[in-house]
């Protein structure tokens, strides 16, 4: 195996002016400069401040070296900032060279086909909306039916389960929260009366599927 040689080095420190020495590789030499005896010199040198004038109103200001090595630091707060940029016109008129041409005139926003006008709002729910599908759409593999006056729907979108409805024609009275709709054979789409079960509550449910048992549905007979 190779390795790199190792060298000593005799330097000034950039911050305290000491004279040090350090064993290095001739690897690291190429990749880092020594300039610091030790860390509390790197940092200091690195958090000294400068005091510079603003560019716009002429008060003094603290900045850091590494902001005036990025070209910043010139102005004081953000309101000096914006009124320079209002007056240089330069830095205005900079647009890239992709969006050259995608301008578009102030009317242009404002020009509506008559034939949609009136059509779409975002307040349109139910019949209204132009997004209608008769009612019926699914989510996550479950039927919902757009039911508005039923007294458990969605607040928002007015939906509700299918399978809560059928349960609900079968004992003709609304399903509490507590109570859940199980799917016998484990497909939800499926709603039949024959692959529902009825729990009192979650937790009912939940021991069901700890410890399984054959089920037979509590709504046999039913007819949608």
């Amino acid at each position: 195996m190779l390795f790199n040689k190792i060298m000593l080095i005799k330097r000034n420190c950039l911050n305290c002016g000491k004279n040090f020495e350090r064993n290095h590789t001739s690897s690291y030499l190429k990749n880092k400069s020594v300039k610091f005896c030790s860390h509390k010199c790197a940092s200091k040198a690195m958090s000294k401040s400068i005091i510079k004038k603003c560019l716009i109103c002429g008060n003094n200001f603290i900045t850091i070296p590494s902001v005036i090595k990025r070209g910043e630091g010139k102005f004081c707060s953000k309101k000096c900032f914006g009124v320079w940029c209002k007056n240089n016109k330069k830095r205005n008129m900079k647009i890239s060279k992709a969006l050259k041409g995608i301008y578009r005139p102030a009317e242009f926003g404002k020009k509506i086909s008559l034939s949609k006008k009136g059509i779409f709002h975002f307040n349109q729910r139910g019949k209204l909306c132009p997004m209608w599908k008769g009612g019926i759409t699914k989510n996550n593999n479950r039927i919902l039916i757009y039911s508005p006056n039923h007294q458990f729907c969605h607040k928002r979108d007015k939906y509700i389960f299918k399978y809560r409805l059928i349960v609900e024609k079968y004992f003709n009275r609304y399903l509490t929260q507590k109570e859940v709709v199980h799917h016998i054979n484990g497909d939800t789409s499926n709603d039949r009366p024959e692959n529902l079960y009825l729990f009192a509550n979650q937790q009912d449910h939940t021991k069901f599927h700890r410890y399984p048992y054959n089920l037979q549905s509590n709504i046999i007979g039913f007819k949608v």
